[in-house]
């Protein structure tokens, strides 16, 4: 059972980043932020699960063009912070999209708020599961796997590949960018309320017609 605790760790850093960066939302006070509930296993364990929609759905629209978005540190009027930057061709130039403060931007589809629902059903059927209830709760049962002992005794092996750590390292560190793109300004980012929208939708807790 060599990897069972730092496998154990890994579950937990994750679950930990999610609960900051929910935290960091209230802290900002983000409209419909009360809904989140940075103590649910069930909700922590859907935030990677969200971004990696996000990333799918910028990978279609933007990657095709060759415009990968890259989080850079800069220093603006004398102060270190992430900033998302965005490759674009201008009148035959090439330069960037730099919005300051970096997620002031929105996601528009004929200058409506775009959804996500599409992404989310297509994202739960490749995990084999029919509904976003269904995949969840067995995100969340890993941990609980590897922490308690069950009917036929001490907690389970855990199968660890050369992936397994890297995997977690880059989840842990994909929510603390976002914890530092959001938690430094004080000015509420259109795209951050957008996705916070779109996640509270995924997981029921919020109608289309609801979000801001």
């Amino acid at each position: 059972m060599i990897a069972l605790w730092p496998g154990f760790r890994c579950y937990t850093a994750e679950e930990e980043a999610a609960s900051a960066l929910m935290h960091c939302l209230k802290e900002r006070r983000y409209v419909n932020a009360e809904r989140l509930n940075p103590k649910s296993h069930k909700k922590k364990n859907a935030v990677i699960p969200f971004l990696t929609i996000l990333k799918k759905f910028y990978d279609e629209s933007l990657g095709i063009h060759g415009a990968e978005p890259e989080i850079q540190l800069r220093t603006l009027d004398g102060v270190k912070q992430l900033f998302v930057a965005i490759p674009i061709t201008l009148n035959g130039q090439k330069t960037e999209f730099l919005p300051t403060p970096p997620l002031n931007f929105s996601v528009v589809n004929e200058a409506k708020r775009f959804s996500y629902s599409e992404h989310v059903n297509d994202y739960i059927k490749s995990c084999g599961a029919q509904e976003v209830d269904n995949r969840l709760p067995e995100l969340a049962n890993k941990r609980n796997l590897l922490l308690y002992a069950g009917p036929k005794g001490y907690p389970h092996e855990l199968e660890v590949t050369d992936k397994f750590f890297p995997a977690y390292c880059a989840r842990v560190t994909t929510m603390l960018r976002g914890y530092l793109l959001i938690q430094p300004h004080t000015e509420k980012q259109p795209y951050v309320q957008q996705s916070l929208d779109s996640f509270l939708e995924m997981l029921g807790l919020l109608t289309f017609d609801e979000a801001v």
